[in-house]
């Protein structure tokens, strides 16, 4: 018993019995299994209540010690049972906790590298603001000089710039056929022709600044080339890169890109693309505008969300949603899209949590709404699809709502 060998005890104590038949002795032996059995099931209850205050501080080692001299010493069938049942409690909760603790570091690790990633992508765009000024205002010899003095480690970032500059060179080509061919033309060209705004008079002049056009009333004016308007640009490109000119297309999707026209310049990129040429690198800004919109979508989703408003919620959710699967669909391929995976997972997984829970909302409302009138028949289909689709999310774990699910 000291050792709290319980079922070798209540053994020896059943054969005594089998050997002597004595009335009084035999009393005196069921009394005393009686009392191994009540030591035992004392000495298990306390054993299983360490084990699980173990439990619930995550000691899974030290609470298998506890229960060990159960299997291996009482002997006694029920307890050993009974501690084999907790110690598959207590490996399910070692797996769940392993299993959450490798999701939190991979959670963790996906947080640092948006970090990082963010740090990066503010940086570039710190440095590559003063470069779309310049490009915007047709300076194409001061943006490549700026860009000379950017570097970046990052591949993604790298490519970037490179790109940046072939497309520059491209810029500084086009604004020099354009000059020349605005110079040469016999007859000289008017406002009109080019979809200048304004009133119309013929053009004199092109040089590194802008234009200078001679108006219908006898004045001359002085234009600049950021001064023109996406239309003129166009036509500009138009008067020296046909429509087959991949160079002439990415060189106006950066125009549009540094006019701060994403939506026009992926068009731009799309028709260069078509013909040929590789335009991964100049997508990224275009990409990184719409992954700003998702975003832009998702926190006003989440704003909805958390002010009870879930129908408004939903339709900017689902908008969020369709937009992030355009990117994918999109811009997989690119270098900005590996670059930028782990941000792009962790707000897809966000629109998809609070979609969801959106969606259960409207669910649950319509249900408890037929259960209030006491229409069972029309509040049973809901219940029953928030409860197989939807069993995960606040409507249906909150017990303290009134009806909770369960009374639904």
């Amino acid at each position: 018993m000291a050792e709290k060998r319980f079922g070798e005890a209540e053994k020896a104590y059943r054969e005594l019995n089998e050997r002597i038949e004595d009335l009084k002795l035999n009393r005196l032996v069921a009394d005393a299994i009686e009392a191994v059995r009540k030591e035992a099931q004392g000495a298990y209850e306390q054993a299983a209540a360490e084990a699980r205050r173990l439990l619930g501080q995550e000691k899974f080692a030290e609470a298998r010690r506890v229960l060990t001299p159960v299997i291996e010493k009482f002997g006694v069938e029920e307890q050993v049972e009974a501690a084999r049942k907790l110690l598959a409690e207590i490996d399910e909760a070692e797996a769940r906790a392993k299993a959450a603790a490798e999701l939190a570091r991979r959670e963790a690790a996906r947080q640092e590298a948006m970090r990082r990633r963010q740090e990066l992508e503010g940086r570039y765009a710190e440095a590559i603001g003063p470069v779309q000024e310049l490009v915007a205002a047709w300076d194409f010899a001061g943006a490549t000089a700026a860009l000379s003095k950017m570097r970046f480690e990052d591949a993604d970032l790298a490519g970037r710039l490179a790109a940046w500059r072939a497309g520059l060179e491209h810029l500084a080509q086009l604004k020099a056929r354009i000059i020349q061919a605005i110079n040469t033309a016999d007859p000289p060209l008017e406002k009109k022709d080019l979809l200048i705004r304004g009133l119309n008079g013929r053009i004199v002049k092109a040089d590194g600044q802008g234009l200078t056009a001679e108006l219908i009333s006898g004045k001359a004016e002085r234009l600049k080339w950021s001064e023109l308007g996406a239309k003129a640009i166009g036509k500009l490109i138009g008067l020296v890169a046909g429509p087959e000119d991949a160079g002439g297309a990415i060189g106006a999707g950066i125009l549009a890109l540094a006019a701060g026209d994403p939506t026009g310049a992926e068009k731009h990129f799309e028709r260069a693309a078509g013909l040929g040429a590789d335009v991964g690198p100049y997508l990224a800004p275009v990409a990184a505008a719409a992954f700003a919109r998702a975003q832009e979508l998702l926190a006003s989703g989440r704003s909805l969300y958390e002010k009870g408003d879930f129908s408004g919620a939903r339709k900017q959710l689902s908008q969020a949603q369709t937009l992030l699967s355009t990117i994918r669909s999109k811009y997989s391929s690119t270098t900005w899209f590996a670059a930028n995976q782990a941000a792009f997972e962790a707000v897809r997984q966000s629109i998809e949590g609070f979609l969801r829970e959106s969606e259960a909302e409207l669910l649950y409302a319509e249900a408890a709404g037929f259960f209030g009138k006491e229409q069972l028949f029309d509040a049973k289909p809901l219940v029953e699809r928030l409860a197989a689709e939807y069993a995960d999310t606040k409507p249906a774990t909150d017990q303290s709502r009134e009806p909770s699910l369960s009374e639904l």
